[in-house]
């Protein structure tokens, strides 16, 4: 979509735009803002700043259906991930892990998801609470 639309407006490299465009989409939230920097400084400079604004703005207009509207339908169709776990999970990582947190959240969050749902419970029928309170203990 957003290579029909940069080709349509006249903007060079518009196929490079929207490769550059995918590969910082994995990082939440700051990809997308990188990502529009490129396609809209040059169409300021070889097309002027009406051009510019109208790339700009077609832009975040396309982000924002995509990632307010399809993202989340998607991912909580297919992955079961709520966006308030999309972001909490990268603050958490990204605490824990710094920038590579952040651009490892969802999939570091899904396979630990994964595991728990897998292996939480076999862990829960190992503990027996007799394990956890002495058995020589006098209520008063």
């Amino acid at each position: 979509m957003n290579l029909l639309f940069l080709t349509a407006l006249g903007v060079n490299f518009a196929l490079v735009w929207c490769v550059l465009y995918f590969f910082l989409h994995f990082i939440p939230n700051v990809g997308f803002i990188i990502a529009l920097i490129p396609p809209t400084l040059l169409a300021l400079l070889m097309l002027g700043w009406k051009r510019a604004l109208l790339v700009l703005v077609g832009l975040v207009l396309t982000e924002m259906l995509g990632g307010n509207l399809l993202q989340p339908i998607l991912m909580k169709k297919d992955l079961d991930v709520s966006l308030t776990m999309v972001t909490l999970s990268m603050l958490g990582w990204g605490f824990l892990l710094g920038p590579a947190g952040v651009v490892l959240s969802v999939p570091l969050t899904l396979a630990l998801k994964r595991f728990m749902t897998v292996y939480g419970p076999r862990m829960g029928d190992q503990i027996d609470i007799s394990d956890i309170a002495p058995a020589d203990t006098k209520c008063a």
